[in-house]
């Protein structure tokens, strides 16, 4: 009902392994990478804000520099499609609530006796003194699911074979 009202929809992508054994093999036989990399460059997913491919991006989320080399494509196709299944160590967010009632979610940079230092989705980066907060809890992870969902599925083919590149083809590391 709420999903009604709200005008919004289940993902449209869902992972199984029927759709990761299709996936997987169109993107060997069809994908084209330099479409892929445009493909991730497209502000709206916000790829770009977030990773980092070598030195350059946003570092929110892991460093893909080598993704294709380190990882299986069925990997990569279930974080595309359910970030929260298989979370990297250290990209586990955090919930806080303070006592004035504001929540921050965000990936813990430093933790003291005094204060936690969040960095925030936005790439902001914010110290909560400890005084103040009044529950915390572990979160799930920032990339939030649906992101892909407006790709169709021959861009998301070009996607993967990109990301599957990424540390295998020196053209794409």
């Amino acid at each position: 009902r709420v999903q009604a009202i709200g005008k919004l929809t289940d993902s449209a992508w869902k992972f199984t392994p029927e759709l990761v054994k299709e996936l997987t093999e169109l993107a060997r036989t069809e994908g084209d990478p330099a479409q892929g990399e445009q493909i991730y460059r497209i502000a709206e997913l916000q790829c770009v804000r977030c990773h980092a491919i070598g030195p350059a991006g946003g570092q929110i989320g892991p460093n893909l520099v080598s993704l294709g080399g380190s990882s299986a494509p069925d990997y990569i196709i279930e974080s595309l499609l359910a970030p929260d299944a298989k979370m990297k160590e250290g990209f586990q967010s955090l919930v806080i609530q303070t006592d004035d009632g504001e929540v921050l979610t965000g990936l813990q940079r430093s933790r003291t006796e005094e204060q936690i230092e969040l960095l925030l989705a936005d790439g902001r980066t914010v110290k909560v003194a400890t005084s103040s907060i009044e529950a915390i809890r572990e979160g799930k992870s920032i990339m939030p699911a649906g992101l892909v969902d407006r790709l169709n599925k021959q861009q998301l083919v070009h996607l993967v074979r990109f990301l599957t590149e990424l540390g295998r083809n020196p053209a794409y590391s």
